[in-house]
């Protein structure tokens, strides 16, 4: 038997939550995402998201734009400086980039930069 054909799930299906999830994700698509409880009472989350959208893109593209240049230069002095410690350290820093999550990078560089 299916998942989709088990009592369980016709049961769930026809109760009020299963009602209310269908309900809650055709909202979603159409734009309404209910209102804030928390951060600001009573205010329709998508205004929420509508102020904090635009700077959210620029963050992100700022990182893409770094990561881009910071890895096109250390490619480019790993090949131009091909078996020395330019690039064995190049390769080191690249691979360090790629392995350490970004909020653990993130958390670095705020304690480094002591940003509280």
């Amino acid at each position: 038997m299916t998942a989709r054909g088990s009592p369980l799930c016709k049961i769930w299906i026809r109760s009020t939550g299963g009602r209310s999830v269908f309900r809650y994700v055709g909202n979603m698509l159409k734009g309404d995402f209910g209102v804030s409880y928390n951060i600001s009472k009573n205010t329709p989350i998508s205004q929420l998201i509508q102020t904090r959208l635009p700077i959210s893109i620029l963050i992100g593209g700022f990182a893409v734009l770094i990561g881009a240049v910071l890895g096109l230069l250390l490619g480019l002095l790993a090949a131009l400086k091909h078996n020395t410690i330019w690039d064995s350290m190049a390769t080191i820093i690249s691979v360090i980039g790629v392995s350490v999550p970004s909020y653990v990078f993130a958390l670095a560089l705020s304690y480094s930069l002591d940003l509280n």
